[in-house]
This record gives structure tokens, C-alpha cells and sequence, in this order.
């Protein structure tokens, strides 16, 4: 699976502001230096959660580059349409294999 630079530096970037945050709130000062085991888990539960928080926004680009370019839409219009006609669960429609893919990298 191919994934654009840019998504992929959007992703570190949310992906270390919220490991970081993560370890503040569930380690005592004392015991702000991680294991091994720690550090895994936090890195799943961050990397799922900024995996499903960005998810959407990789949906409707996708979208937006099969559109026809003589009737381009906007994002937002985008989305509203997947949304209209499709629902709400569309927007997360393989996010599962991508939230497995996540979870398991190192």
C-alpha cells in the first residue's frame, strides 16, 4: 500500500505530539522513562487513534483524484456527497486492514 508523503509526515507529526501526550497522561513522573512493552502500547493506541482520526481525510482525497476533470469538486462538497448518498460509515470503509497495518509496524 502506497501512502503519500506528505499523509505520511501529517501522520509522524500527530503520531509523536500524541505518543508523547499519551505517556504524560497515563505515567507518573516517575515513571516517565518507557519500557519496552509501554512504548509498544502506547504506540498502538496512539497509531489507531491517529489512524482513525485522518482515515476520512484519506477517503475523500481518493475521491477527489477519480473525479472527472470537467466536474471537480471541492473537498468539503465531497464529502458531503459521500456522506449524502453513502452515510457516514463509508468515510471508514477499510480502515480496519489499514488500522492492522498501524498496529503492527515497530
Amino acid at each position: 500500500m502506497h501512502v503519500s508523503s506528505s499523509r505520511q509526515m501529517e501522520f509522524q507529526e500527530l503520531y509523536s505530539t500524541a505518543l508523547g501526550i499519551t505517556a504524560t497522561i497515563l505515567c507518573s513522573p516517575k515513571q516517565m522513562e518507557l519500557g519496552p512493552m509501554r512504548t509498544l502500547l502506547y504506540g498502538a493506541i496512539v497509531g489507531t487513534c491517529a489512524e482513525a482520526s485522518t482515515y476520512p481525510f484519506e477517503v475523500v482525497r481518493r475521491q477527489l483524484q477519480m473525479q472527472v476533470q470537467a466536474i471537480k469538486l471541492s473537498a468539503l462538497t465531497t464529502c458531503a456527497k459521500i456522506v449524502e448518498q453513502r452515510g457516514i460509515p463509508t468515510l471508514y470503509a477499510g480502515l480496519v486492514p489499514s488500522l492492522l497495518q498501524v498496529i503492527s509496524q515497530p
